[in-house]
Parts: C-alpha cells; sequence; structure tokens
C-alpha cells in the first residue's frame, strides 16, 4: 500500500539499508551473538528513529544473491543453522580464491566509528547532501582506518557487508513506501563510441575522446545521482568512483561544509588516488558509455524531486535526450569561446580563422548535434512482474524474489538487442546536402574540389585544412612547436577540430570548468605524449638505465650529449620549447626522472632530462622540411651509434611500436549473471566453492541428486521438515537448469 513520504524519510530509509548489517556482523555471528541488536545501537547514535532492521527486511531478500537465497530455502527463518565459526572472504568472480580474517573487531571500535562520523556529518542540514556524505564515507573511512573487511554472511563468504548493504540501498529505490517493487529501470547508452573514439590520429585524439564521452555520461548520470543518491547509479557503481568524489566536493565546496570535503578528499585520496586539490578533474576516462539505473516509482520522481515535466517512460527518455542536447551545446559553445582566451603559441589569426570555421559549421547544426546517437531503454517493475508470472505459470512468492532483479536484467538485455537492429549516425541530423551543395568554408582557404572529407574520421567535410608545405604551415598555423596539434596535411571536421581543441590545456580547463565543476583556481596541466613519445621510450630508458647504473661511463656520454647539442641546436632543436617542463612528465618518466636526479654530475643529468622531455615527434624524427629532416636523422644516428660502441645495452631508435586494444568482453555475461560463460565455471563449482562449511556440503548433496544425505543433514542440524526444503532447493536448481542458463544473482555483490 502506497503511503507520502517526505525526502527526509526517503534518504532515511537508505541510510537504515547501509546501517542494518552493521560492519563487524562477521564477528557477531561466529561469536553467536544477534547483529540486528548491533544495527540498532548503530542507527540510535546516528539518530535514526526506525529499527533498521525492519526498514530494510523487504530489500534485503531482493538484494541477496542465489548461492545465499537456495541456503535460506533450506533454513527459512532458522537464520543461525549450519553456523560457521571462522571469518573469511572469498573472490566472487573466483570463489576458489580466498582469505582468512584473522583480525577482530570490537563493539566498541564500531560504535566511536559511527559517532565519529556523525560528529563529522552533523554540520549538514540538507538531507540529500548528508546522505551523499555518509554513503561516500561509510566504507571508505572504514577502510582508510585500517579495520578489517568481512563478509555479510559466514557462510556465503563471496560478498562483504558493505557490498550487501549497498545493494541493499539500491533495492531500496523499489521498495520505498511499499513491500512490493515499484518502479523501473533506467539504461542510457551513448552508441557508437568504437568508432568515435577509433576516429583519431594522435594519442591526444583518444584520449579526449574517451574523456568526452565519460564526462557527458557522468554529466547525465548527476542529473540522478545528485537529486535521488548515489545508490541509483548501479552500473557503474558510485563506490570508489573518481567522478562521483569529484561533484560530491564540488557541491560540499559550494555549500561551505569544508570539514566534510576535506575529510573526503582526504579518503579520496588515499583509497582511489583522486586529490581534487591536486588533480582539479578526474584523471581517467572511467565511466563507460553505458550506464544503468534503478529508479523510484515516476511518481516520486515528479512529486518529491522535481522532475515536474515527467509523467511517463517516454517524458523521461524525452528529459534525458534534451540533457544530451544541451551538454553537447555547451561543450561546442564553450570549445569556441575559448578561442578568445590567451593561448600560448595561437597568433589571433589562427584564433579567429578557428573561430570562423566553428562558427560557419553551427549553420548546419554541428553545435546542437552530438557526435554520438543515444539510446535510452526502460524496463518498469509491472513489466518484470508479468514476465515472471508469465515463466512461472503461477502467483509470485517470496522465493521468486532472487529471480526479480535478474529478469529485470534480462528484459534490458532483450529491449537493447530490439535498438541495436537499427543503427542511428548523427550525420543524419545534420544539414550535410545544405553543407555540400556549395563550396565548404575552410581554414586557410577551401578545397579546390568543393570539400574534402575530414582526415581523421573519414566521413564529415573538413573546415580546417592543415598546410602541407612549411612556408605555407608557418603563415597559416605557426610555429614548429604545434606542429604536435596540427600535422601537416591534415584535415578536420567540425567534431574532430573540437576534440583536438579540447586537448589544448587552457581549452580543456575553460570547458570542463563547465561541465564537471571545479574547487580550485589553478589551471590542469595537461600534456599528451605522441606516438613517436611512446617509440622512443625503450630508447631513451636505456640511455638513463646505462648512466644509473655504470658510472664509470659518464665522462663519455657527456662529450657524446655535447656533440649532439651542437648538432641540435644548428636546427633550433636544443631549446626550452621542445621540451616539456618536469612537472608535465608523464607517469613513466617520473621514475626515471628520479634516477637522473640521483646522479651526482649536474651536467649529466642536465642532458638526460633534455633527452627524457623532449618532444620525440618534433626533436628526434621529423622537421618541417627533407633538409631539417635530413639533418635531424644524422645527428641522432651518430649519437646512437657512438653510444653502442660503449654499450650493447643501448635500445634501437626506432619509430614502429605495437598499439594494444583490450576488450573485457565477458564481463556483460557476468552482469547477467551467467556463470558458465562469465567466469569459466560450471554452476555446480561456483555454489561449492562460494558455500562455506556445512552448507557447502548440503548445497553440493542436493547438486548431485544424493537427497538422502542431504535430508540426513538437515536433520542432524535440527532442521523442522528437512524433506520439503531439501526439495524446494532441488526444484529451484531444477529450473534455473531447464531455462538453459545457469543464473547468478549479482546484486548482492555489488
Amino acid at each position: 500500500m502506497s503511503m507520502v513520504i517526505t525526502k527526509e524519510e526517503f534518504f532515511n530509509k537508505k541510510i537504515a539499508c547501509l546501517l542494518h548489517d552493521p560492519p563487524n556482523k562477521a564477528w557477531l555471528l561466529v561469536n553467536k551473538e544477534d547483529h540486528e541488536v548491533m544495527a540498532r545501537k548503530l542507527a540510535g547514535e546516528l539518530g535514526l528513529k526506525e529499527d533498521p532492521t525492519d526498514v530494510a527486511r523487504h530489500a534485503d531478500r531482493f538484494a541477496t544473491s542465489i548461492d545465499r537465497w537456495l541456503l535460506s530455502l533450506v533454513v527459512e527463518k532458522d537464520y543461525n543453522k549450519f553456523p560457521v565459526d571462522y571469518i573469511k572472504i572469498k573472490n566472487p568472480f573466483n570463489p576458489n580464491s580466498e582469505k582468512n580474517i584473522q583480525e577482530t573487531i570490537t563493539e566498541n571500535e564500531v560504535i566511536n566509528y559511527i559517532k565519529e562520523l556523525k560528529e563529522l556529518l552533523n554540520s549538514i542540514k540538507d538531507h540529500a547532501l548528508y546522505y551523499h556524505a555518509f554513503y561516500a564515507l561509510y566504507e571508505a573511512y572504514w577502510i582508510e582506518k585500517g579495520y578489517p573487511t568481512s563478509c555479510a554472511d559466514t557462510r556465503v563468504p563471496t560478498h562483504t557487508v558493505f557490498d550487501h548493504n549497498y545493494a541493499t540501498a539500491s533495492i531500496m529505490n523499489w521498495l520505498i513506501d511499499s513491500s512490493e517493487p515499484q518502479g523501473l529501470l533506467l539504461h542510457i547508452d551513448l552508441a557508437g563510441v568504437q568508432r568515435y573514439i577509433e576516429s583519431s590520429r594522435k594519442l591526444r585524439d583518444l584520449w579526449i575522446s574517451s574523456y568526452l564521452v565519460s564526462s557527458i555520461t557522468w554529466y547525465l548520470c548527476w542529473t540522478f545521482v545528485k537529486t535521488l543518491g548515489p545508490d541509483v547509479l548501479i552500473l557503474p557503481t558510485c563506490r570508489h568512483n573518481p567522478f562521483y568524489y569529484h561533484s560530491l566536493l564540488v557541491e560540499l565546496k559550494r555549500n561551505n561544509l569544508d570539514n566534510v570535503f576535506l575529510k573526503i578528499n582526504k579518503v579520496s585520496s588515499s583509497l582511489i588516488n583522486y586529490d581534487i586539490n591536486k588533480d582539479i578533474f578526474p584523471k581517467h576516462a572511467i565511466i563507460p558509455s553505458s550506464v544503468t539505473f534503478i529508479l523510484p516509482k515516476l511518481e516520486i520522481i515528479k512529486n518529491i524531486f522535481g522532475f515536474e515535466n515527467v509523467n511517463d517512460p517516454q517524458d523521461l527518455q524525452k528529459l534525458i535526450e534534451n540533457k544530451y542536447k544541451e551538454v553537447w551545446h555547451q561543450i561546442y559553445n564553450r570549445v569556441l569561446n575559448s578561442l578568445d582566451l590567451d593561448l600560448p603559441l595561437f597568433n589571433d589569426k589562427l584564433k579567429k580563422s578557428i573561430k570562423g570555421v566553428l562558427e560557419f559549421s553551427k549553420t548546419f547544426g554541428f553545435d546542437k548535434v552530438p557526435p554520438l546517437p543515444i539510446r535510452v531503454i526502460t524496463v518498469l517493475t509491472d513489466e518484470i512482474k508479468q514476465s515472471l508470472k508469465e515463466e512461472i505459470n503461477r502467483k509470485l512468492e517470496s522465493e521468486d524474489n532472487y529471480r526479480f532483479y535478474d529478469k529485470a536484467f534480462e528484459l534490458l538485455e532483450e529491449k537493447m538487442r530490439e535498438f541495436k537492429s537499427f543503427r542511428e549516425r548523427p550525420e543524419e541530423e545534420l544539414k550535410l546536402v545544405e553543407m555540400t551543395s556549395s563550396i565548404v568554408q575552410a581554414y586557410p582557404k577551401p578545397s579546390s574540389r568543393g570539400y574534402d572529407y575530414c582526415s581523421v574520421c573519414g566521413y564529415l567535410p573538413a573546415v580546417l585544412i592543415v598546410p602541407l608545405e612549411e612556408e605555407e604551415y608557418k603563415k597559416h598555423i605557426g610555429e614548429e612547436l604545434l606542429e604536435a596539434l596540427f600535422s601537416p596535411g591534415e584535415r578536420l571536421c567540425p567534431y574532430c577540430l573540437v576534440k583536438r581543441l579540447l586537448s589544448v590545456e587552457k581549452i580543456f580547463n575553460h570547458v570542463f570548468e563547465e561541465i564537471l565543476g571545479k574547487v580550485v583556481e589553478k589551471d590542469k596541466e595537461i600534456d599528451f605524449p605522441s606516438v613517436s613519445d611512446i617509440a622512443c621510450f625503450p630508447f631513451k630508458f636505456s640511455v638513463i638505465n646505462l648512466a644509473y647504473n655504470n658510472r664509470e661511463l659518464h665522462s663519455s656520454m657527456i662529450e657524446l650529449f655535447k656533440k649532439l647539442v651542437e648538432d641540435l641546436s644548428k636546427l633550433r632543436i636544443y631549446q626550452n620549447y621542445f621540451v616539456r617542463i618536469e612537472e608535465k612528465a608523464l607517469d613513466i618518466e617520473r621514475t626515471y626522472l628520479e634516477k637522473i636526479k640521483n646522479l651526482e654530475n649536474k651536467d649529466l643529468q642536465e642532458y638526460l632530462k633534455f633527452l627524457l622531455l623532449l618532444n620525440s615527434e618534433i626533436g628526434i624524427f621529423r622537421g618541417l622540411d627533407e633538409t631539417k629532416v635530413s639533418e635531424l636523422r644524422k645527428a641522432w644516428r651518430n649519437f646512437v651509434s657512438e653510444l653502442n660502441k660503449i654499450s650493447k645495452d643501448i635500445q634501437s631508435l626506432t619509430p614502429y611500436y605495437v598499439l594494444l586494444k583490450f576488450d573485457c568482453d565477458n564481463f556483460g555475461k557476468i552482469i547477467r549473471g551467467d556463470i558458465r560463460l562469465g567466469f569459466k565455471m560450471s554452476l555446480e563449482d561456483y555454489l561449492t566453492y562460494a558455500l562455506e562449511g556445512k552448507s557447502s556440503e548440503l548445497i553440493k548433496y542436493i547438486l548431485n541428486n544424493e537427497i538422502e544425505k542431504a535430508e540426513k543433514l538437515c536433520r542432524n542440524e535440527k532442521i523442522l521438515d528437512a524433506n520439503r526444503r531439501v526439495k524446494a532447493v532441488h526444484d529451484k536448481i531444477k529450473e534455473i537448469y531447464r531455462k538453459g542458463k545457469p543464473y547468478k544473482q549479482m546484486s548482492g555483490m555489488w
């Protein structure tokens, strides 16, 4: 039965879910103490009036994984049956891998821990922000304090108590004002992301493509996460997520909650190596292009959280699509406006001209049409219930709860397959016929053919055509250092030009401070290795290692460097603007910088720093005219040849490299609960390894059809009606196999 609920009640119910199994539950189970008593104590310390175990009871059942559910079918309300007197944690992806927990945690330590959190969070008056801070700190601060993490159930130690609590909070969105699920599963997918990222000629293109996709996706996520809480995002999780910590820290700073800000940033720095004061923005593009939410019913979203125009799933879809177009429009215009900033190396003519072609491109929709199509899919809980009823041909009972979450993903996958049968491309919405029916405006001059295709993506007309000849390049583009940004002969369409410009430090900051927010005034220092840099790493590192390990060769190496510098100086290459500053050294280079600083000879230190941080594309492999290239190659060939005479440990100086691409193909199967294909393991093995003690023995008997042994084990445990209970588990396993897919309900793990 539905009831009116306030924001305070909404978030308090989720806090209750996070507390319903206390962090020291495993020790209480081993000592045969009631963990629910402890949960009530913690809730009382935090000021919650309701009993967290009562609040979370229904959500707890829906958030339980199948291994624990099968055991529940046997023990029913006799929760203490098949006890285990030790604590271990198992890898949920491979339960054969386990770790014994030797440490102990006392009741006073847990209570004091909650008191610390309460004292810290008391300054937060906004209910949503209070919940955000509690969610972000509850597990993370526990880990930072060095407290041991234990399992949610000592008999099924495949997931931690925090895994289960956070999953329960997510499920609570469907049970916020009823005992039956009411709400929807929402999936947002930016399609064609592989094509978008692969449309790259430089490493900076690859990086900024991924970062842009992650940032846009997170912008859409934050629409719901900020308002409804971090638990609504289930794939990926907000736990230990730098994009989530970043947005939360920005919000805390805006609300002048400095003490909470400092604590969460400290936890973020130590736990996930993200310090917002130092890194300014999340460092890595970890948000995928496909995200999934578990949302409460639309009535709650609309009436309590201000989504006034959302009356049905179509309105929700329209809201997300409009948000997507809005954020792309913001990005495009921020890039355009950033060309009015003081940009090092960009002359006024170049800035004005690029701004002109981007303004020209707006006429044809490039500012309004995002470069990736978006798919929005919803699965209503009513659809899930109906599908389950049709599948089992009877009324739903509590024993079917474990299939609810799994069925939701099954229906989601079916709808996704329907969407994927239609291939959308952003070009369809652009006014390309109008654009190409006359000569396309391009800088520095239009193509003699009317327009040229972009040399990066290969699909759209180019609006920047970089001159190939040196004199023309210098006249229209500028100094040689811009070659790392715009290569001679390149042609860029508006989408690829925006990506390339976003990789410029000041433009990057100008755009992402608007999209992601930031809390410090200084700019983020970004730098990109070129393909040439990657190819040169083995050579550069071998020279530094030679100097580090063979001090007797220092004088000889200094003489060779002097000759190299003399040759490069004639070509104007031994100058500061060809070398990155130390602060912009890549992580892999910092290790070698430390080695260089440990050398005693200051001259050799300077030479090796120059070698390490030299832009390899310009300073080693090529210049803008053939004469310079020839002289450049000669200088480096002589240097390498002489080095090889004093040591055989020098790696070749070669422009060849290998680009490796990795894809986690099985992860989708794991999410869908397919144990055999996802984990390369049979259901029998998984359940046998996942369970612990006599419960593992019991399930093994049932899996092997040794029913009499299973019943005897239950009777020894003084379980009443053992025959019926064993049969219930046996029938459930047969049902799973009959569907031809060994499901593993994953919600209790994440």
